[in-house]
């Protein structure tokens, strides 16, 4: 405090900070119990869930102003929700949805085709998975090469026939940052902070017809464990445009092609006096 600022000013400054502090949506888990944003919802309409979802997503988009760039992981068996499917576009996402039974919906193209994909390698536990090579061998990594692969920005999952299982039914949303790690120069990581979970597909009939419910949680290891679901299926899942009637994942860990590198240590790397004499 200087001579010249009056502790009243003090408190009104320390007043107006809390209040920007509680309108925000990604306040720490112990602090959101003060948060003036909702973060459960009921029904449908103005005030339900699906509205809720969007809200979320909006309050989650503008958190990009910082060291953290929202991104965001998830799956729901049916999507046809348009609101739902932009707010997602506008932002790196990987979204499973069940195998169409003809034809997908304008909200899954859209996002499809104006979406960015979330990339493998910002998730350590899949970080070398990528499409599989003709055959179904690992995709081999050269030098220089990244070791993952762009997912998303939707993906499909299971059967096409109707009725037959296992169906995907988990209707899940994790929401995080990417940042670029500047100490270690690992690259860029994601990391989850808040997932979103209801009963509701991301569909027109759940948002104006149907009694729905829905949470978005912060507790540390649930989100951890979310991710961790999220991160199976997304390994279990096939590119949109996959026409097989039956499970057929095509991301498999890719390898690294030891024998280029050993070329590459070879050629480029510096040698020790004793290798240098030994020539």
């Amino acid at each position: 405090m200087t001579d010249a600022e009056p502790e009243t000013s003090i408190k009104r400054r320390q007043r107006e900070a809390y209040a920007a502090t509680t309108g925000r949506w990604d306040l720490p888990f112990v602090g959101r119990e003060r948060s003036k944003e909702t973060w459960h919802w009921f029904g449908n309409g103005p005030n339900g869930v699906i509205a809720g979802l969007c809200d979320l997503l909006d309050r989650h988009a503008a958190r990009g102003r910082g060291r953290l760039w929202p991104a965001a992981i998830g799956c729901v068996p049916w999507f046809n929700h348009t609101g739902i499917a932009e707010r997602l576009a506008s932002m790196p996402t990987c979204i499973v949805i069940n195998k169409p039974q003809n034809r997908t919906s304008s909200a899954v193209r859209h996002l499809y085709e104006h979406g960015s994909p979330f990339h493998s390698e910002w998730l350590t536990d899949i970080r070398d998975l990528a499409p599989a090579q003709a055959g179904g061998g690992p995709r081999t990594i050269p030098p220089g090469d990244r070791s993952g692969s762009a997912l998303g920005p939707v993906r499909v999952y299971g059967y096409r026939q109707d009725g037959t299982k296992p169906l995907l039914h988990t209707k899940m949303l994790v929401l995080g940052g990417t940042y670029e790690d500047d100490e270690h120069f690992s690259g860029i990581h994601f990391l989850p902070d808040l997932v979103w979970l209801g009963s509701a597909n991301w569909t027109a009939e759940a948002d104006t017809q149907h009694v729905e419910a829905a949470v978005a949680v912060a507790d540390p290891s649930f989100v951890k464990a979310a991710t961790q679901h999220l991160m199976a299926i997304i390994s279990g899942s096939e590119p949109l445009s996959s026409y097989s009637a039956t499970p057929s994942p095509n991301l498999v860990p890719s390898r690294l092609d030891m024998a280029a590198f050993a070329d590459y240590a070879a050629e480029f790397l510096p040698r020790d006096a004793d290798e240098e004499n030994s020539i």
